[in-house]
């Protein structure tokens, strides 16, 4: 019976440590977002704010248009909007190298914060529907009938085409479709039509449907697209941070402005080059435009619907601590329903 007893001790006073862990994991978790919660949410309704200026119908998102911005005013204007997305994703950075997320620390509040960064995470790195929209707009093009092709076969088609485009592309030394010659441009054309028939099971396009339509064909290939992977995204947050100072809550901070700049115009080599690839997200991009041609503009549109969720997210989770103004949380639920 003593034996049986000791054994039973045993068995609680594990479970008991165990529950005693995991309440520590919860505490741990709640106490890393609390204290970049205020930074994270004042980063991201700067920039829901720029964005909503970027979308603007009435076109006050002119200054990210072109190769060179001829004002001061045009530079600021691109520099700061580089810095507002940078920063997100610093603060995001930040919460990562404090925190390993275990599953069963999540409380519901830290899981639709950890969603929201997901999402923002998502927006930036993946473009499959652009595949998908390439193949619907050759399929209307070259007068395919679209009852007669499944879904799934246009996902896979577009999987294949875009591998197609880019193998093709390296082969002939080219980073975009208009540095082909005329012949090469006809050659890759010709390949994509018999893949995507191939992948659709359609009937063979006639020649003459081809050359009437090459020029339109060749825009819809030539999409313009800038995702910045997850791994990316990581390393682009390691940039914006630097030790917090001393007898401060958090561990890192993201850089000021003043710094931001310095390292653009005259950081070290790699520092450059990481926020060089998150600036092909913004260069010379006209919001307005077609987005069949700029697969840029959705992406930047999904990235406002994020940074609106993660927003929300925050407001949510700790709305007595977090100050987000009444307007933010309106344009964040504008931009959430922008998406798509």
């Amino acid at each position: 019976m003593a034996a049986f007893v000791s054994i039973l001790v045993f068995i609680l006073g594990e479970i008991f440590k165990r529950r005693l862990k995991k309440q520590d994991k919860r505490d741990e978790v709640k106490k890393v977002f609390k204290r970049y919660a205020d930074p994270l949410a004042s980063a991201s309704t700067a920039l829901l704010w720029r964005l909503q200026e970027v979308f603007d119908p009435g076109g006050k998102g002119f200054y990210l248009g072109g190769l060179h911005h001829k004002t001061k005013y045009e530079n600021y204007k691109a520099m700061s909007t580089l810095y507002r997305l940078a920063c997100v994703l610093g603060w995001i950075q930040a919460i990562r190298r404090e925190l390993v997320f275990v599953h069963e620390s999540r409380s519901r509040k830290v899981v639709n914060i950890e969603a929201a960064l997901r999402k923002f995470a998502s927006a930036f790195a993946e473009g499959g529907h652009i595949e998908t929209t390439r193949v619907q707009s050759l399929v209307k093009l070259w007068d395919i009938s679209p009852g007669s092709v499944r879904e799934d076969a246009i996902k896979q088609t577009g999987v294949r085409l875009d591998y197609l485009v880019k193998r093709e592309l390296h082969e002939y030394h080219a980073s975009s479709l208009p540095e082909l010659t005329a012949e090469q441009s006809v050659e890759i054309r010709n390949a994509v039509a018999v893949e995507l028939c191939q992948g659709l099971g359609v009937p063979k396009i006639s020649d003459g449907v081809l050359i009437e339509t090459h020029a339109r064909a060749m825009q819809y290939l030539n999409v313009r697209e800038a995702w910045i992977y997850r791994d990316w995204q990581a390393a682009i947050g390691d940039v914006m941070l630097r030790p917090a100072s001393t007898g401060t809550v958090r561990v890192h901070e993201v850089i000021g402005y003043k710094e931001f700049e310095l390292i653009c115009n005259s950081g070290g080599d790699e520092d450059r080059e990481w926020l060089r690839r998150l600036y092909s997200v913004i260069e010379d991009l006209d919001s307005l435009g077609d987005t069949r041609r700029d697969a840029r503009i959705q992406q930047l549109a999904d990235i406002r619907a994020a940074t609106g969720e993660i927003v929300r997210s925050l407001h949510e989770a700790d709305n007595k601590n977090v100050m987000i103004s009444r307007e933010s949380l309106n344009e964040a639920k504008v931009a959430r329903a922008k998406t798509g």
